[in-house]
């Protein structure tokens, strides 16, 4: 999990740290919210995590964008429009993410000249380690690296640097045993690194070689990473995790196609969503997946059952509210936190009721094995939360940002303080200071014509 990052030049931080780790022993909180008032920079902080996450995935992009290109060509026209049509959101993420570049785009603090870091601190095992990319204003890699255990000891993985049109780079002998192996890797990162990351390139050599290979000549502390790194799911409006292992629940709980032998699985999803569903509305009665056979496949879709004027009714789930499709897609993101993830949401309060995401975070605390990271606007939350849990980002007028936790601050939240009324008197400063607006003077000047 992660225990704090560094934010250099990137986006709205000229220089921000975001510590996640107890003050008492020092491991990550598994449970962080983020406040701030509009543009203070909270997406930022998701975008920093999405980026960690898409950088070691680019490889993986390009190869499923080079495939797409492919089956473009190929004459059974029928099935490559199933295929795309079953995957259209996988295609546009590799579309838009096949390279480091793409990545990077638009993350540079602007008028910036001085290039942009990001440091990623986390804890594997009871170990700490840092991982580490610097790019500059065009979102030219500059240099990576990767610190943390080697043997019995912590040192340097890798590490690679950009000099001028060059490209240098260090492999610990203790992390990749093997001679040819360093030469092998070696003229991957002179082929491929900045276009992609050595994350995503190793990503690449471990998938197109035997697994067992690579188990018995890199050393597994690096793998552990590369796991880790994989649990870590972006929730936002545009982007929603994970990127493998899917097998594991439904990526489109509310319709889409599954094997034939999978049917079983679906009533068991009827059965989560029915639990889920059911404690947060009085007025849900039950669940169904209505399903098509089809030649090899099923295709399902999701209806609730609900009382309307005493009745009960059956309605496709397309027709409910977005705060309601907003809640069934949160489901994903809960199983993966309490199954040990890293799950970073993005808005987790979105179109839902103050109550019900109180409700369901107060729950959820419980049952968290990963580290659940989010972004809200809802202050009732706060009256539940830990005040170690809940971060705000300060900005004076000057643009200039610091995050502070709720224990943070001089005056201190004891456990019968209500954070929230704290919060909502600006006493951890996060919070809009609007002026009164007259809205009939602002538009004095506009005539009716151009109103």
């Amino acid at each position: 999990m992660f225990e704090s990052i560094r934010l250099v030049n990137f986006k709205s931080f000229t220089d921000v740290t975001f510590d996640f780790a107890q003050k008492n022993n020092n491991r990550p909180k598994n449970l962080v919210s983020i406040y701030g008032e509009n543009g203070s920079g909270k997406t930022n902080i998701v975008d920093s995590f999405k980026i960690l996450k898409f950088s070691t995935l680019t490889t993986m992009f390009a190869d499923q964008y080079t495939e797409f290109q492919t089956s473009l060509g190929s004459d059974e026209k029928e099935n490559v429009n199933k295929e795309l049509l079953n995957n259209i959101k996988d295609m546009m993420v590799a579309i838009n993410y096949r390279d480091i570049k793409a990545v990077l785009k638009n993350s540079p603090r602007i008028n910036a000249n001085d290039n942009t870091k990001l440091v990623y601190n986390f804890i594997l095992n009871g170990i700490s380690g840092t991982y580490s990319l610097e790019y500059d204003n065009k979102c030219n890699l500059i240099s990576e690296s990767l610190y943390y255990l080697l043997n019995h000891r912590r040192g340097t993985l890798f590490n690679i640097t950009r000099e001028e049109k060059n490209v240098k780079s260090n492999l610990s002998n203790i992390t990749f045993k093997l001679n040819s192996q360093h030469t092998e890797l070696k003229e991957l990162i002179n082929k491929l690194w900045g276009k992609h990351t050595f994350l995503s390139i190793f990503k690449q050599y471990q998938e197109n070689i035997n697994e067992e290979y690579v188990n018995k000549n890199v050393s597994h502390h690096f793998i552990d990473i590369l796991n880790e790194i994989d649990k870590v799911m972006i929730w936002t409006d545009e982007i929603k995790g994970p990127f493998s292992k899917k097998d594991f629940m439904l990526m489109n709980l509310d319709s889409g196609t599954i094997k034939q032998d999978q049917i079983g699985q679906l009533l068991n999803y009827e059965e989560v969503i029915y639990s889920y569903f059911s404690a947060l509305y009085s007025d849900i009665k039950d669940v169904s997946y209505h399903t098509k056979e089809r030649k090899d496949s099923l295709d399902y879709q999701l209806f609730i059952h609900k009382n309307i004027g005493g009745e009960l009714t059956e309605i496709p789930f397309y027709l409910e509210s977005n705060g309601t499709k907003n809640l069934l897609e949160l489901l994903q993101a809960f199983f993966w936190v309490v199954k040990g993830n890293i799950v970073i949401v993005d808005e987790i309060d979105a179109g839902i009721h103050d109550v019900l995401m109180t409700s369901i975070i107060k729950n959820i605390r419980e049952n968290i094995s990963g580290q659940l990271i989010f972004t809200t606007h809802d202050t009732i939350l706060l009256r539940d939360l830990p005040a170690s849990s809940a971060y705000f980002i300060n900005q004076d007028s000057m643009g200039n940002k610091i995050i502070l936790s709720g224990n943070d601050y001089e005056k201190k939240v004891f456990s019968n303080n209500n954070m929230q009324k704290m919060y909502l008197d600006g006493l951890f400063n996060a919070i809009p200071d609007p002026l009164d607006i007259d809205f009939h003077d602002i538009f004095e000047s506009l005539n009716p014509s151009e109103v």
